[in-house]
């Protein structure tokens, strides 16, 4: 079936965000789109989405969420409707069909993964705060490695900064941060225009703190976004107090 009429949805996302349609159809069109984006239906495996493609099921789905994988915003137009749309902007050769829908994660899915895993090793490292020779791991969902890399050894209660405001021109999105600690120390990644006074400052944006017992902490969940002007800073609590290991991308 061949329709003209349809709902169209335009905008922007960011790096590493997700744009969610709750709607259901038989068809989602990309008639423009700035640079390749990722999507998936309901809760099926992910494609590659972009301008001048048409994806069509023998099935109505209820979802579809859009993620920007790229280091920079994407702009875009797409249309879902309940039969095949004919536009002149759709160029592609044929029809992409996704062979198994039903397979894979959502984004929405491995975000929660990615969530599951940060709560369980919050509360372990409560319980384990005063049990001795614990050590702890956990691993999110991965994302891809910077091409930015910083590292640092043996932190002490001086910030140290890993990601200079100064260089930060354009924004940056972190993509990976690695950690450890020693026994009975502890330490924090800050980011912001300035940095922390202490491990524990509530005043600074805190993103990632361990202080269990030789804690190794990784935090693949999401990328994060930084504007134009914010650092990132490490520091711990006392003398070697940990180490630290940081990649990301200048926008």
């Amino acid at each position: 079936m061949s329709i003209t009429r349809y709902q169209t949805y335009a905008g922007t996302i960011q790096p590493g965000e997700l744009f969610t349609i709750t709607r259901a159809g038989r068809s989602v069109t990309c008639f423009e789109a700035s640079a390749a984006l990722e999507i998936v239906i309901d809760d099926g495996s992910s494609s590659a989405f972009f301008a001048g493609v048409s994806l069509d099921f023998d099935y109505e789905f209820k979802r579809i969420q859009l993620l920007n994988p790229n280091d920079t915003p994407v702009t875009f137009q797409i249309a879902t409707a309940m039969g095949r749309v004919n536009d002149n902007r759709l160029t592609a050769s044929g029809i992409l069909r996704v062979a198994d829908p039903d397979t894979g994660e959502s984004f929405a899915a491995l975000k929660g993964n990615g969530d599951v895993n940060n709560t369980y090793w919050y509360r372990f490292s409560r319980s384990a705060f005063e049990e001795t020779g614990y050590q702890s791991n956990f691993k999110a969902p991965k994302h891809k490695v910077g091409a930015s890399f910083a590292s640092r050894i043996n932190v002490d209660a001086v910030p140290f900064v890993m990601l200079d405001p100064a260089s930060n021109t354009n924004g940056v999105i972190i993509r990976t941060v690695t950690g450890a600690n020693a026994a009975g120390d502890a330490c924090a990644v800050f980011v912001g225009p300035d940095a922390p006074s202490s491990w524990n400052d509530a005043t600074k944006r805190k993103i990632l703190q361990f202080y269990n017992n030789y804690t190794v902490a990784y935090n693949y969940c999401d990328p994060i976004y930084l504007p134009a002007g914010d650092g990132v800073y490490f520091i711990g609590s006392g003398s070697n107090s940990g180490s630290l290991q940081l990649t990301w991308d200048y926008l």
